[in-house]
């Protein structure tokens, strides 16, 4: 029963919060290292501020607003500030949950969950931003319908989301794909020029 009990206290004290050091580590790399590459990809700002925690989120969304303008959405309408939007939302849910927590869980047990209410539809919307933003990703990379497929599962699973944003960053964007057969035919046009043009021996 001792052992037990001196198991559980360990497990407590040094196995569990060893563990989640550990998924947070891991979580704060492979989305780092997602973010520097979609960030290099698109040009959007200095790929290196991917590694900044809370700062990161600002460049997702100035990603997006990178994309958007090189897929045209934008031309015509003011473009979203998706860089100011998830840097204010992710700084505001993570004060939240730092500061306001404890005093909403207070006033819950009291009776008053206004509070608790608020913090709730606050991580609402941040993770519907984050959705909005992950689709524009994984369009700027993944063909129909498997941009759309890919958003689905990561909405239904949201662990997902990190390990899909990491793969997709190893795709050819869209825009490449499409313009890499063009380029061929037109090689190819030329080559029928230049063997059309060449004057007969004799």
């Amino acid at each position: 029963m001792i052992g037990l009990i001196v198991f559980l206290i360990f497990f407590l004290v040094v196995i569990l919060p060893l563990m989640v050091l550990i998924g947070v580590a891991i979580d704060y790399v492979f989305l780092s290292y997602a973010l520097y590459r979609v960030a290099k990809q698109t040009a959007a700002c200095e790929p290196k501020r991917a590694w900044i925690p809370v700062v990161r989120y600002g460049l997702l969304g100035e990603c997006v607003e990178a994309i958007d303008a090189q897929s045209g959405v934008v031309s015509g309408k003011k473009p979203w500030k998706w860089g100011k939007i998830l840097l204010i939302l992710r700084a505001s849910h993570l004060g939240a949950i730092i500061f306001l927590m404890p005093i909403a869980f207070l006033l819950a047990l009291c009776g008053v969950g206004i509070l608790l209410e608020a913090i709730s539809w606050l991580s609402i919307v941040v993770t519907v931003a984050m959705a909005v933003c992950a689709f524009k990703i994984f369009r700027y990379y993944l063909d129909d319908p498997y941009d759309i497929i890919v958003s689905v599962l990561t909405v239904l699973y949201p662990g997902w989301l990190i390990a899909a944003l990491l793969i997709v960053s190893f795709f050819p964007p869209r825009g490449q794909k499409a313009s890499a057969p063009k380029a061929d035919l037109a090689q190819c046009d030329d080559a029928a020029v230049m063997v059309a043009q060449e004057p007969d021996e004799g």
